[in-house]
């Protein structure tokens, strides 16, 4: 009955408009009737006197009524003068005989009726605020946790809890008493939880908190109960936030009980840190300002849905303030921020909050002199994370490239090439190739001049193919072996890598090897959609269908197409299996490239199995793709996935459709010419 939450009692529908001493006429009326129906509906309506009078003569007047009602009437009638005390708290204040309504309250404290007692205390608590160092009081709460009855020690905890907050003599007083009971064996764990949370507030300072944090920290040992772990890592994290000294000591704990912390709090708690480091440029706030960030990314990584927009916006916001931090070193971790969010799976819908500032600050370069051009190249990484990530919902213009193209004109030629192979990274071809080609002509030596020239025949090849798609695939296919120096050119990726390495044994191998194997890829893409053209330039003759019912294959009906396509898919396999080869021997290369390395792989063996199971007779899916399924962790994998997923679209959208005959028709053909078109894209250069 004590517990029941707090309600408001300003509902005044019906009241007549009336003047102090008519309204408080009226409520004394009501007090002194007989009717406890009456006496309750009078007393629940002073709070709503208070605010509508909040005069000291009435206000003293009224609470010394409400003592008479409290001291005179029952149980029930005390427990609405309680609530009236508790939600009338801001007016306490303006009580003139703290004295009169003290003793005619503390007077039901000789009652033998325990409840009263109890209700008695709690009314002591609510009005802790106007009699915080009553001497009298503070026994009777002490007299009160040591009663047999449970309601009575409950309101006590709960006025040693109001006292306490305000009264530092009185939590000193009872910090011992609080704690000899929580120890206590014979205290229940619900009994345990309320003073451990009543323990938050009487610490009384951060020298005697020492003893109240290592009691709690002993009860997680001692007493393994739920409720009572709950309380008192509750209490510690409290009272830590009150002395600050112990704010690691209590992290330490996190971590070792592995306890679950809210995602909101400490999306607050990062952001707040993120605002406060990034104020200034110091060393020493530049180290905090990273750590921070990277926990914001770690979150949103965790929960993109929800953390990713907010912290974009964040990171914007401070982006977007002027001053020495936003030109200063504290730009960076900002941008190292929003390019590491924006390598996740949620690029597009992450960083767009974040747009305004970023375009912004790529039109405003400030004169920095101890910048070597990091800043604008994270800035340009991070909008082209953005614009990737754009293009795989839908279709975007290259307006936004020539923005791109005016920032770094100023910039020298390192800086400008690391920009151009941040776009390569993203599948922003068109861009990387008009940059390498300016940066090929200005090279400042024969070894760098092949090696970005290759690098820009292989970009131009990407953004022909992606403009015209299969249209461009053999000149794509010509473009990638030239830049490779396969065949003998001697003058491609690999002999410009070597150069550009010194002569590095390790790592000159895998540049043109990839390259190689990417020539081979569009070759045998090329040679697919002449596949499913040959139905149309070379139709099957009049004798086909009667060739392919004796050989038993209903391919064979569409002649020549359905030799160039079992043609085609042995040309991918041998595509995927160099690709294989490759990830096999390259030791020095890292993870995320051996990721790509085998997603290629893994899109032309879907790619070839594809086209064999339009030729077979049994077109059913090989097991191999039931099985294997690569998911992206980047927004580069996922660049790179794209054409696998569209790929495996088109083959459950051609077989599972029961219209879709057996043989080589021309559904069929329309289906690899779409498959192709699919694996045209997806192309990004590795790191």
């Amino acid at each position: 009955m004590i517990g029941v939450r707090l309600n408001t009692f300003n509902d005044n529908s019906g009241e007549p408009e009336q003047d102090a001493n008519s309204a408080l006429t009226e409520l004394d009326k009501g007090l002194r009737s007989g009717k406890v129906g009456e006496q309750c509906e009078a007393i629940v309506r002073f709070p709503r006197l208070f605010e509508k009078y909040p005069f000291p003569i009435l206000i003293n007047s009224s609470f010394l009524k409400l003592a008479d009602v409290f001291r005179m009437g029952n149980n029930f009638l005390r427990l609405w003068v309680l609530r009236v005390c508790q939600q009338s708290e801001k007016h306490l204040d303006k009580i003139l005989n703290v004295d009169e309504f003290l003793r005619r309250v503390f007077s039901v404290l000789h009652s033998n009726d325990p409840v009263a007692r109890a209700l008695a205390l709690r009314t002591l608590g609510a009005v802790a605020g106007i009699i915080p160092e009553r001497q009298n009081v503070h026994h009777a709460i002490r007299r009160g946790l040591d009663s047999h009855d449970n309601v009575e020690v409950d309101a006590a905890i709960y006025a040693t809890t109001r006292f306490a907050a305000h009264s530092n003599t009185f939590a000193v007083a009872m910090c011992n008493k609080l704690s000899d009971m929580v120890e206590c064996e014979s205290t229940g764990a619900e009994r345990r939880a309320k003073l451990v949370r009543a323990l938050r507030t009487v610490h009384g300072g951060a020298v005697r908190a020492q003893g109240v944090l290592k009691l709690l920290r002993s009860l997680l040992e001692r007493f393994p109960s739920s409720s009572s772990v709950r309380a008192a890592i509750t209490a510690l994290t409290a009272i830590a936030a009150d002395t600050v000294v112990h704010v690691p000591d209590q992290v330490r704990l996190f971590y070792e009980e592995s306890v679950p912390v809210d995602g909101a709090d400490l999306m607050i708690a990062l952001e707040s840190l993120v605002i406060a480091t990034g104020m200034d440029d110091g060393p020493a706030n530049i180290k905090s300002l990273r750590i921070a960030l990277r926990c914001l990314v770690k979150l949103c990584n965790a929960e993109p849905a929800e953390y990713a927009c907010r912290t974009a916006r964040a990171l914007a916001a401070q982006l977007r303030g002027g001053g020495r931090r936003a030109a200063g070193g504290g730009r960076r971790p900002l941008l190292e921020g929003l390019a590491a969010l924006g390598a996740g799976l949620q690029a597009a819908a992450a960083l767009a909050p974040a747009l305004p500032a970023l375009g912004r600050r790529l039109r405003e370069q400030p004169d920095d002199p101890s910048d070597d051009g990091t800043t604008l190249v994270l800035l340009c990484t991070v909008l082209f994370q953005e614009r990737a990530g754009a293009a795989l919902v839908s279709t975007i213009s290259k307006s936004w490239q020539r923005s791109i193209m005016d920032a770094i004109r100023p910039f020298d030629g390192w800086t400008r090439y690391r920009v151009a192979r941040a776009a390569l990274r993203y599948g922003h071809h068109s861009l990387a190739a008009d940059i390498l080609k300016c940066l090929a002509e200005q090279a400042p030596s024969e070894s760098a001049q092949r090696w970005l020239s290759a690098l820009h025949r292989a970009a131009a090849a990407d953004a022909m193919l992606l403009e015209e798609g299969i249209a461009g695939l053999e000149a794509a296919s010509a473009a990638w072996e030239a830049s490779s120096g396969w065949g003998g050119a001697g003058c491609g990726w690999g002999a410009g890598c070597a150069a550009g390495c010194s002569g590095c044994s390790g790592c000159a191998p895998l540049p043109a090897a990839s390259m190689a194997a990417r020539a081979q890829a569009l070759s045998a893409l090329a040679r697919a959609a002449g596949a499913a053209r040959a139905l149309c330039t070379q139709p099957p003759p009049a004798v086909a269908h009667a060739h392919a019912q004796a050989a038993r294959d209903r391919a064979a009906a569409a002649g020549a197409a359905a030799g160039a396509t079992r043609r085609a898919a042995r040309a991918l396999s041998a595509a995927a299996r160099r690709y294989a080869a490759l990830a096999r021997s390259a030791f020095h290369a890292d993870n995320s490239t051996l990721r790509h390395l085998h997603i290629a792989q893994h899109t032309y063996n879907q790619m070839a199995q594809f086209l064999e199971r339009i030729t077979s007779n049994q077109q059913e899916r090989p097991a191999e793709l039931i099985t294997k399924e690569l998911k992206a962790t980047t927004l580069e994998e996922m660049i790179a996935l794209a054409p696998s997923i569209a790929i495996a679209k088109i083959s459950t959208k051609l077989f599972d459709d029961p219209t879709t005959g057996p043989g080589f028709t021309h559904r069929h053909a329309e289906a690899m010419l779409a498959a192709v078109r699919a694996a045209c894209g997806g192309s990004v250069v590795y790191r």
